[in-house]
């Protein structure tokens, strides 16, 4: 998939994060709730370049 980006990723940090590379890590970013217009951050868990690593 040369020249797209993630979009998520992109959205999280603030700059392209281009798909022709892994999936970048956004665990540790503080993001704002859409609804509740509350903050929280990001948790390893959350990361999609996280997922499925052991602990």
């Amino acid at each position: 998939m040369s020249g797209g980006v993630w979009l998520v990723a992109t959205a999280r940090l603030g700059r392209p994060a281009p798909a022709d590379e892994p999936y970048p890590h956004i665990c540790g970013i503080t993001v704002d709730a859409t609804r509740r217009r509350d903050r929280f951050r990001l948790t390893r868990r959350d990361c999609p370049a996280c997922a499925g690593r052991p602990g």
